[in-house]
């Protein structure tokens, strides 16, 4: 079974990969007097529809960092291009899980703490270690209750 979350794992990376540098190399060769980034941010999008995964959104609060790993990715190096794109995917995959409804809905562990006989701090640090499965969307920790009851199957406490 591990071989195959390897697997796919590296498919994943390697969709985030060629996302990532086909942006890059539409944005280098430039071909339209304006608007070559929304072509390319758009082209990057349908190759991640295709591939299974959301849509993404590069936040224009980032822009900055945006033009920073283009930058870099124009000197060859497009380990941070492609990290950008990384956590845009994240957001996308978070968003999308937030509104999947029923126990895959992600709640703030703030709201998850009140559901079960865990504290808000003891959920965030089982988090950080990675014993619950969770994600941080902007600067708060998010998971599911599947996974605060997978979490309790495997280390303790039953819930409410």
């Amino acid at each position: 079974m591990d071989g195959l979350f390897a697997d796919i794992a590296q498919q994943n990376r390697s969709v985030i990969e060629m996302t990532a540098y086909l942006h890059h190399r539409f944005v280098t060769i430039h071909p339209f007097i304006d608007g070559n980034g929304r072509v390319a941010r758009l082209m990057g999008n349908l190759y991640l529809i295709r591939n299974g995964f959301p849509p993404i959104v590069l936040d224009q609060k980032k822009r900055l960092q945006y033009y920073n790993a283009l930058k870099k990715a124009d000197c060859g190096d497009l380990c941070e291009f492609v990290q950008l794109i990384a956590r845009a995917v994240n957001d996308a995959l978070s968003q999308t899980l937030a509104i999947a409804g029923g126990k895959d809905t992600l709640i703030p562990l703030r709201e998850l703490s009140q559901r079960s006989s865990y504290s808000q701090e003891y959920l965030s640090l089982a988090a950080r270690k990675g014993l619950l499965d969770a994600t941080k969307i902007s600067k708060t920790w998010h998971a599911t209750k599947r996974a605060l009851d997978e979490y309790c199957r495997e280390h303790g406490r039953k819930q409410a």
